[in-house]
């Protein structure tokens, strides 16, 4: 079932980087000064396992405090017997060991301490469950994947870790992830290994529009999205480095490789970071990592945000709560500021009996519409500094202008 691409990482000793420029890009030790992973905040790796008792791994493998390991009873009543680190859903036990070697160096990516081995991950404290559903040949079915989904959803998991795929269309699995999202659960999946745009041929589940999945393409050591990387304007949100990765392998060492399947743990550990350092929602997390990207000229055509991930970006604008500014320029002239907070807008006592018809981002994006009155705020979907919005004001006499692509009656302002 896996498309690989993902399974066709060229693991060839090549000439080297610079060590580990993938966290230098994405400004990982910056990161570091502003939060870090908690080990409450658990990621499933939906793969091919993880060997639990690597060195550089073991100190991060989630626990499962209500199950007692190996003595054959399903304590916790969860419908899976001793599953102490997660579950192997290939064999029906509660061994989820990684006997291909694929799922274990994604758990390094994520996870993997220094201090054992040199092989360093995103996060220094973090709890990764392995879920095993692909076999040592690379192979697994969508049954078993959408299983291993919902195992994490029903034990409270925040993130998964999908580099996985395939070219058939699963209603099944669309449902389960669908599923995962009302649980509050993010879902970072691989765009695939083929070269091509999925907007078009595409591949899953990269290519399903759902508000919980972020899909990832990988750029090499120049910041180039990497020759093999499927891409898609459309379907593919963001990139990451995914050429030349070390990582943990079986059963104590370490080994480079290259793929989206590298990429995809990046994004999702940083989810997992930003998931560490306040309650929140899959919505505010997704949109953190969405709209902090390194804008990229490579990747302008190629991915929905135009960039790569960027951990500190990320993490800075998640925990930006403080007051922006807009200037409302209500029709016909007047001006008036507007104290604003991320996601939403806040307007004085002179707009009280009126309504924000419609908030229109810069032509030629879509409309988002509201009909709430303007008491206090009024919450719009996206918020970036230094956009341009357009208003379309509501009055008791009705709406004044259109909302339209080329209508922008009611004013025009510039968040700051």
């Amino acid at each position: 079932m896996p498309q690989d691409g993902e399974f066709e990482e060229n693991k060839s000793q090549a000439k080297k980087p610079p060590a580990e420029y993938w966290q230098s890009v994405i400004d990982l030790e910056s990161s570091k000064a502003l939060g870090t992973c908690r080990r409450e905040v658990i990621i499933g790796v939906i793969d091919s396992g993880v060997e639990y008792a690597h060195p550089a791994l073991q100190p991060n493998i989630w626990v499962n405090a209500n199950e007692v390991p190996a003595n054959g009873v399903d304590d916790d009543k969860n419908g899976y017997v001793d599953d102490v680190h997660g579950y192997n859903f290939l064999d029906r036990n509660g061994d989820p060991k990684d006997d291909h070697g694929h799922g274990t160096h994604v758990a390094g990516i994520i996870s993997a301490v220094p201090e054992n081995t040199g092989v360093s991950g995103v996060c220094g404290e973090i709890s990764v469950a392995a879920l095993r559903f692909i076999n040592k040949h690379g192979i697994g079915t969508v049954s078993l994947a959408i299983e291993a989904l919902n195992y994490a959803v029903q034990m409270g998991f925040q993130v998964s870790s999908n580099s996985w795929g395939g070219s058939t269309f699963s209603y099944q699995l669309r449902r389960a992830i669908a599923r995962a999202n009302k649980a509050n659960h993010l879902f970072v999946t691989a765009a695939g290994n083929k070269g091509i745009a999925i907007d078009f041929v595409p591949e899953y589940p990269a290519a399903l529009n759902l508000p919980n999945v972020i899909t990832v393409a990988a750029t090499d050591e120049h910041d180039r999205l990497a020759k093999f990387s499927n891409y898609g304007r459309m379907t593919v949100h963001v990139a990451a480095p995914g050429v030349n990765i070390r990582s943990t392998y079986p059963p104590d060492t370490s080994a480079r490789l290259s793929g989206t399947s590298m990429a995809t743990p990046i994004v999702a550990a940083v989810s997992a970071l930003l998931f560490s350092v306040k309650r929140t929602t899959v919505v505010k997390v997704r949109h953190a990592i969405l709209s902090s990207v390194d804008k990229l000229p490579q990747l302008r055509s190629r991915v929905k945000t135009g960039g790569r991930v960027n951990a500190a970006k990320a993490l800075k604008l998640f925990l930006d709560d403080s007051p922006k500014q807009v200037r409302l320029a209500p029709f016909p002239e007047t001006s008036k500021i507007a104290h604003t907070r991320p996601n939403t807008v806040m307007v004085d006592s002179h707009f009280q009996d009126t309504h924000i018809r419609c908030a229109q981002k810069e032509i030629p994006a879509q409309h988002e519409h509201t009909t709430l009155p303007i008491r206090k705020k009024t919450a719009f979907a996206q918020w970036t500094t230094g956009r341009l919005w357009n208003w379309i004001m509501r009055t008791p006499e009705g709406p004044i202008g259109q909302c339209g692509m080329q209508t922008h009656s009611g004013g025009s302002g510039r968040t700051v």
